[in-house]
C-alpha cells in the first residue's frame, strides 16, 4: 500500500500578466523614422533669452519616400538640400560636442526603434498613452550650440532685416488696437520691447564680431626714389 504524500510548498507563478517594456504601439501604428536635421539660411527665430536661434528642418529617412532609397539611404536627399542652400547637420560632427550623435532611439515593445533627438524624453502613462516632451532647456541649448560652434552658417544681415520688417509689420497691426483695452495695450508694449531686444541683440553680435577680428600688422613703408622707382 502506497504512503500518503504531504505537499506544503506550492510553486509561485512568475506573473499573471506579461510585463510590457518600451514604447507601446497602437494596432497599425509605426514608430518614428530615423532622421537628421538640416538648416536653411532663411530659417531663424528670435528668442528672448538666447537671442537669434536657428529653426531646424527634420529630414526623415523613410525608405522609398521623398528621394530616400529603399534601404533608407539619405545621400540623394542631402544632395538636394545642399543644392537648395541648406546645410545637413551631421550627427558625427565633432563640433557638436555634448550633442554629438544627437540621433538616438527608444526601443518599442515589439523591438522596433522609435527615433528621436537626444533632447526628447517619453513618459508612458497608465492606459499605454505616451507623452513626449523635450528635456527642460535641452532644445534651446542644442540650437545655441549649433549657432555658436560654427556647425551652421551665421545669421546674415539680409535675413535679420527681413525679421525686423516682419516684427515692425506686426507692431503696425497691433498699434491700431492698442487703445481699445489695457490687454491690447500690454500686447503692443510687449511687441515694442521685443523689437528693441532684437535690435540690441544684433548690435551686441556685431560688436562681438568686430572685437574678434584681429587687426592686421602694419607694414613699414619703404622709401622709393620718385625718379628711378628704385627702393
Amino acid at each position: 500500500m502506497s504512503k500518503a504524500i504531504r505537499l506544503t510548498q506550492p510553486t509561485k507563478e512568475p506573473a499573471y500578466v506579461s510585463r510590457n517594456e518600451g514604447i507601446p504601439l497602437r494596432p497599425g501604428q509605426k514608430p518614428a523614422d530615423r532622421f537628421v536635421y538640416a538648416h536653411y539660411p532663411t530659417r531663424w527665430e528670435f528668442n528672448e533669452e538666447h537671442g537669434f536661434l536657428p529653426t531646424l528642418s527634420k529630414i526623415p529617412a523613410r525608405p522609398g519616400v521623398n528621394g530616400v532609397s529603399p534601404r533608407g539611404d539619405l545621400t540623394a536627399v542631402l544632395v538636394v538640400i545642399q543644392q537648395q542652400g541648406g546645410k545637413f547637420i551631421d550627427p558625427t560632427d565633432s563640433r557638436l560636442g555634448p550633442f554629438m550623435d544627437y540621433v538616438q532611439y527608444y526601443t518599442c515593445e515589439n523591438g522596433a526603434k522609435w527615433w528621436v533627438d537626444s533632447c526628447m524624453e517619453a513618459t508612458v502613462l497608465p492606459g499605454r498613452k505616451v507623452m513626449w516632451k523635450a528635456k527642460p532647456g535641452a532644445w534651446d541649448a542644442f540650437r545655441v550650440h549649433l549657432r555658436d560652434s560654427g556647425v551652421i552658417d551665421p545669421l546674415v544681415p539680409e535675413i535679420y532685416e527681413m525679421m525686423l520688417e516682419k516684427q515692425r509689420n506686426k507692431l503696425d497691426r497691433k498699434a491700431a488696437r492698442s487703445g481699445l483695452s489695457p490687454i491690447y495695450k500690454a500686447q503692443y508694449d510687449a511687441e515694442v520691447e521685443r523689437l528693441e531686444s532684437m535690435e540690441n541683440t544684433w548690435l551686441r553680435m556685431m560688436e562681438k564680431e568686430v572685437a574678434q577680428v584681429k587687426p592686421k600688422r602694419k607694414r613699414k613703408a619703404k622709401a622709393v626714389d620718385v625718379v628711378t622707382g628704385a627702393e
